[in-house]
């Protein structure tokens, strides 16, 4: 019984150190109080590693190395066009089709692409929320002249009665 009682009594060396640290890295922790831009946690940061760290378990099949980095680089750039509020099937398509309209090749100028090089007309024009024609068959769908059209501006699921 005092064996037990003395375990308790001694926290884990791992944590002994918790409160000590906290003094010395007291501005650190405390920056978000004179700063209201700075974030209180990393929730969002966290969120957006989510995708690509889950998805990630999906792409050991591949076994290659040059898979492994056009995956990062995609998500790289897709994170980027999310993040400036552009719809990333509009984007991507325009890039495809760009690719495709210069023989399967990049297009030599890419500021049409970078977010930051594009006009405003061009960022609202790919930003609008994509179209998803609902196929009359998936269970629940509704009748061929009642195709339901979805909008994907917003970032829940979409129930099809």
């Amino acid at each position: 019984m005092l064996r037990g009682a003395s375990a308790r009594a001694h926290p884990p060396p791992g944590q002994a150190k918790s409160p000590e640290q906290s003094h010395t890295h007291w501005e650190g922790l405390t920056v978000f109080v004179g700063h209201p831009e700075v974030a209180m946690d990393n929730n969002m940061a966290e969120r957006t590693l989510r995708n690509p760290v889950v998805g990630r378990k999906n792409y050991y099949g591949s076994g290659s190395v040059w898979s492994a980095h056009l995956a990062a680089m995609m998500l790289s750039v897709l994170q980027t066009v999310l993040l400036w509020g552009l719809n990333p099937h509009h984007w991507l398509s325009a890039f495809l089709q760009a690719c495709a309209e210069n023989g399967g090749k990049s297009p030599t100028d890419l500021s049409s692409f970078l977010p930051w090089h594009m006009t405003l007309e061009r960022r609202v024009e790919l930003a609008r929320p994509a179209l998803v024609m609902v196929s009359p068959l998936m269970p629940g769908a509704q009748a061929e002249d009642e195709t339901e059209v979805v909008d994907t501006s917003e970032p829940r699921l979409h129930q099809v009665a």
